[in-house]
């Protein structure tokens, strides 16, 4: 494989990822495969069953995430009782991600000072890439995150179709230097972030 996956590498689901690899010989087409951590199984891609040069495009990644996973290319003229493997990767992670769509860069929070109502609360929207359980939101006014309250731990796809949001209830402080963040809760999963644009 070139460039290969290696230890380092970390794709996120739904993203479009390119497998290159080197042939030496004839090699009509091969197999691309990629190995599953939750089934603990080898996997072929959708176009990944007969593949006739040494390009494969996979995408979307899929939603299998963990940090055991490889992409392996066999030569599918072998005979079929005896396949040649010609290409293992390390291992790799794939893993979830977010995109956080609202607040978005100089937009204008008003202050809520408990008694306006959810007119005046901001919301907070997010994308999700990725099964996720639970999530917690966070701001920042440049002096160091602090937890929104209520938001310590939330449904990231209430919204349904992998969109999430929350109703973010103000502090009365002033500032222009203001950015949010949604981190996911879940296990192995805890440095899957995003954060906003400053608003």
């Amino acid at each position: 494989l070139v460039p290969p996956p290696d230890s380092s590498t970390q794709w996120v689901v739904g993203d479009s990822r390119t497998i290159n690899w080197t042939k030496r010989g004839t090699i009509p087409t091969v197999k691309v495969e990629y190995y599953s951590p939750n089934q603990s199984l080898w996997v072929t891609p959708t176009g990944g069953a007969s593949v006739s040069g040494t390009t494969y495009t996979w995408n979307p990644l899929p939603d299998d995430m963990g940090t055991i996973v490889q992409v392996r290319i066999t030569n599918t003229a072998s005979p079929a009782t005896k396949p040649t493997v010609n290409a293992v990767s390390a291992q790799f992670r794939i893993k979830g991600g977010f995109n956080i769509t609202k607040p978005a860069l100089n937009d204008v929070a008003a202050v809520n000072l408990g008694t306006d109502g959810d007119s005046l609360k901001q919301e907070i929207r997010w994308q999700v890439k990725g099964t996720m359980a639970l999530v917690k939101l966070e701001y920042n006014y440049g002096t160091g995150y602090t937890g929104i309250t209520g938001a310590s731990s939330l449904n990231p796809n209430n919204l349904g179709g992998g969109n999430g949001n929350f109703l973010w209830l103000v502090p009365n402080t002033i500032s222009n230097n203001v950015n949010v963040r949604v981190t996911s809760l879940d296990t192995g999963q805890t440095d899957v972030n995003d954060i906003s644009d400053t608003f």
